[in-house]
């Protein structure tokens, strides 16, 4: 545990700046949160925002501009002091503390750092409800730090963090993220705070670790401005970034999906094609793959012929095309899904298949009628995956399964679909596609409810 009285602080002002800077930056907002919540870390940063924070609810109050305020904490497993920290603040300042306990794993090509950090956005994102606004306390050397991190992996095109983004059904917002560590270090000897450190940000194993440790050091040392460069040269990227991602909504067609038209792609130049790109991954959430990549991938999108199976992997996510279009692919998230999704003797009891959708006995004897199928209560019933060659009657017609999903549209990566065995029979195919077709064929009294 830390305290003020460890620091010696030089910096004028301090208090009444980062003041300033919150109000300001609340200010900002439209429409004004109700409720604001401070991530909590238990370290120097978040102790000083969420002392802030109290203030300006007791000053607010009196004013008539009341809003509620909490505390979020993420215990990642990694240092279980925090979670007693942020149950402390928690009571000193009257508020609510909602704690999220989480067991970080890194996936294939991704980082622990990463992981970590992904896993707590997600907690925050649940969180968060309309009227909702999360601060969390990055300053001007975290977004120095976070430039250089990118730059040194070679995904920098965004830039640094933004001061605020829309959260779930929140918003974010980083009010400090101008302000020099300086000036929270002299804040928190001003008014006497207390903290502590996490003992892994010593560990240099860690990018970000090494980044502040080692690399940021020895450019101070060269240029003793380089922090309020870096930072300044981040926002001007932000902007830039934001500009560059309008361009490429409008090049989408003005939306994102999880598909993106080849043919659209193709009559754009390549810079715009790479923008195009990069954006669509921003928008679902990943982290970006490398330039040279994104470069060998576009070059085969933009051959004469158009090769089957073009695809860009990286970490677990892939873009994958077919026919005329890219498909967005968490790979990750599909193989988690096919492992929990059902499949054995089956009981009649409601169970999830592999893609998502609810599987029950109302579902089977509607497809059962539309196929004149007769399920008696002694028959055995078996879920399973499909296996290559298998067979089914379809329109009175013997088709091979491979042959019936692709008239059918089924995308190839999702094609080993669950099917139903009625003593040990092939009797349908449990995919909506199918079933969509098929309670379409003149028996539109039968339906189909999908959770």
């Amino acid at each position: 545990m830390q305290s003020s009285s460890d620091i010696t602080s030089g910096t004028h002002g301090a208090s009444g700046s980062l003041s300033a800077a919150l109000k300001d930056q609340l200010a900002s907002i439209t429409p004004q949160p109700s409720r604001i919540w401070v991530a909590y870390s238990g370290g120097v940063d978040s102790a000083a925002l969420l002392h802030a924070v109290a203030q300006l609810h007791l000053q607010a109050n009196r004013c008539a501009q009341p809003f509620s305020i909490g505390i979020c904490h993420v215990a990642h497993g990694l240092y279980h002091h925090a979670s007693d920290q942020a149950i402390t603040a928690s009571q000193h300042y009257q508020c609510p503390l909602v704690i999220a306990n989480l067991q970080v794993t890194a996936l294939p090509g991704q980082s622990l750092e990463e992981a970590a950090r992904k896993a707590r956005y997600q907690a925050f994102t649940r969180w968060m409800q309309p009227g909702d606004c999360l601060l969390l306390a990055h300053h001007q050397d975290d977004q120095a730090e976070t430039l250089l991190g990118r730059i040194l992996r070679g995904n920098a095109a965004s830039g640094g963090m933004p001061v605020s983004r829309p959260l779930g059904e929140g918003i974010l917002l980083r009010p400090w993220l101008n302000c020099p560590k300086g000036y929270i270090l002299a804040y928190a000897q001003e008014h006497q705070l207390t903290w502590s450190e996490d003992p892994s940000n010593q560990n240099t194993r860690f990018h970000r670790n090494y980044v502040r440790l080692e690399v940021m050091p020895a450019l101070k040392a060269y240029n003793p401005h380089v922090v309020a460069h870096l930072a300044y040269s981040a926002q001007v990227m932000a902007e830039q970034s934001g500009l560059l991602a309008m361009l490429a909504l409008s090049d989408a067609g003005g939306g994102w999906t999880t598909q993106l038209s080849l043919l659209r792609l193709r009559e754009l130049l390549r810079a715009r094609q790479a923008n195009l790109l990069r954006a669509w991954v921003t928008a679902q959430g990943a982290p970006l793959p490398t330039t040279a990549a994104v470069s060998d991938f576009l070059a085969q999108c933009n051959a004469a012929e158009v090769k089957a199976g073009v695809e860009l992997h990286w970490q677990s996510f892939a873009i994958t095309r077919y026919q005329d279009s890219l498909h967005w692919r968490d790979v990750a998230a599909e193989r988690v899904a096919r492992e929990k999704g059902f499949v054995g003797g089956w009981d009649r009891t409601p169970k999830v298949l592999a893609d998502g959708t609810m599987l029950t006995m109302e579902r089977v004897q509607a497809l059962a009628m539309c196929l004149n199928l007769a399920i008696t209560p002694q028959d055995t019933l078996r879920i399973d995956y499909r296996v290559e060659g298998e067979r089914l009657s379809w329109q009175g017609k013997e088709r091979r399964l491979k042959s019936l999903l692709q008239d059918w549209g089924v995308l190839p990566w999702k094609r080993n679909v669950a099917c139903l065995y009625c003593n040990d029979r092939l009797v349908a195919v449990l995919c909506p596609q199918a079933e969509v077709r098929l309670l379409g064929m003149g028996r539109s009294t039968y339906s189909i409810e999908y959770a």
